[in-house]
C-alpha cells in the first residue's frame, strides 16, 4: 500500500463519516420541524419511521408503529400550543450495517394549551437506518427526561430559553 492509497483511504473515511453525520442531522431537523408544527398532522412522520420501530418514551411506553406514534403525537399537540427544541451535544456514530447511532440532548421550552410556560431537558439515543431512500428511518428511539416537563413562571422559562440560545 502506498502513501497515496493511505491518504485516499483516510479521505474516503472522513467523507463517509461527514456524509453520515449530515444525513443524521437532516433527519433530526426534519423530525423537530414536524414535532414543532401546530397542525397536529402526524402523517408526514410515517416516512421517517422504520418498519421495526421501537420508540421508548420517558414514561416507559413503547411505540412500535405509525398509528401508535400518531396517537402520541396527537396527545402532545393537544397539550402543547408551542414547542421549541434547542439541540445540545449532538453526536453521530456509524453503527453496524447501514445504521447510525445518534445521541443528543434537548433543552425544551413550550407553552401549554392553557398558556402556561413549560421547560424540560431530555436525552435521546436513536438508531437511524439507511434504507437507500432520500432520508434515513428511525429504528430505535429512547428518551430520558433529565429535567421533566414542568410548568414554570414566565421569567424562569425566559431564562431557560436565553441560556439555551447562548450555550
Amino acid at each position: 500500500m502506498t502513501e497515496h492509497d493511505t491518504a485516499a483511504d483516510r479521505l474516503r473515511a472522513t467523507l463517509t463519516t461527514a456524509a453520515a453525520e449530515n444525513r443524521a442531522r437532516a433527519f433530526l431537523y426534519r423530525w423537530l420541524e414536524l414535532l414543532e408544527r401546530t397542525t397536529g398532522d402526524a402523517e408526514p412522520l410515517r416516512e421517517l419511521l422504520a418498519d421495526d420501530l421501537v420508540m421508548t418514551l420517558p414514561d416507559g411506553r413503547v411505540l412500535r408503529d405509525h398509528d401508535e406514534v400518531a396517537a402520541w403525537y396527537d396527545g402532545t399537540r393537544a397539550a402543547v400550543r408551542l414547542s421549541l427544541h434547542h439541540v445540545r451535544g449532538l453526536t453521530v456514530t456509524p453503527g453496524p450495517g447501514r445504521t447510525y447511532d445518534l445521541a443528543v440532548d434537548f433543552d425544551w421550552q413550550g407553552i401549554a394549551v392553557d398558556g402556561s410556560p413549560m421547560t424540560a431537558r431530555t436525552r435521546h439515543a436513536w438508531t437511524l437506518t439507511d434504507t437507500g431512500e432520500s432520508h434515513l428511518r428511525l429504528s430505535r428511539f429512547t428518551v430520558t427526561a433529565v429535567e421533566p416537563f414542568t410548568p414554570v413562571p414566565a421569567e424562569q422559562a425566559l431564562a431557560h430559553f436565553t441560556a439555551a440560545r447562548t450555550a
